[in-house]
């Protein structure tokens, strides 16, 4: 039997399409997953430290004066020092791989403000982009720890430890 009025008749034009679960990315987990954090944080690391390194150079050779070569790694670690107590317990609160992920970046925008500067940089420069990024690698170490010890199973803790990048295996023998 039809309906009596046309407005009692299901709307089908307004159905909503079916819907697919949403499917999970596989992510990498155990050594193969620790070993591809550990290559990146290695590249990252060992490209800050680089960079650091030739632009303290850079200061002392255009001044010719120690103090400037002191002052740029001064710049450098003391907001290191003063971020570092905080750092554990804020990486503890929030995502780890997010953190790790902005203390890079925070690494390269310092290195290419610098560049951006090359043709006028100046030592004061120097100062502020080495203080920016020492105060986002204090975070650094404490993600890639946290990140790392929740990555692989008990068992391989000591090996782990034996594979950081920052902490040569020597000093844990």
């Amino acid at each position: 039997m039809p309906p009596e009025n046309p407005d009692d008749t299901p709307d089908t034009s307004e159905a909503k399409p079916i819907q697919k679960p949403k499917q999970q990315t596989r992510r990498p987990t155990g050594m193969k997953g620790f070993t591809i954090i550990w290559i990146g944080q290695l590249v990252s690391l060992l490209g800050t430290g680089m960079t650091q390194f030739a632009l303290t150079i850079w200061a002392w050779e255009k001044t010719g004066v120690a103090t400037t070569l002191a002052l740029v790694g001064f710049s450098f670690v003391l907001p290191y020092i003063l971020a570092s107590p905080f750092a554990g317990a804020l990486v503890d609160r929030w995502d780890r791989k997010l953190v790790m992920m902005l203390s890079d970046i925070a690494s390269g925008i310092s290195t290419l403000a610098v560049l951006l500067l090359s043709g006028r940089l100046e030592v004061w420069h120097l100062y502020i982009t080495s203080a920016f990024s020492g105060a986002f690698q204090a975070f650094q170490f404490p993600a890639f720890s946290a990140a790392v010890t929740l990555m692989l199973a008990t068992k391989l803790t000591t090996k782990k430890m034996l594979w950081s990048p920052r902490r040569p295996g020597r000093s844990l023998i």
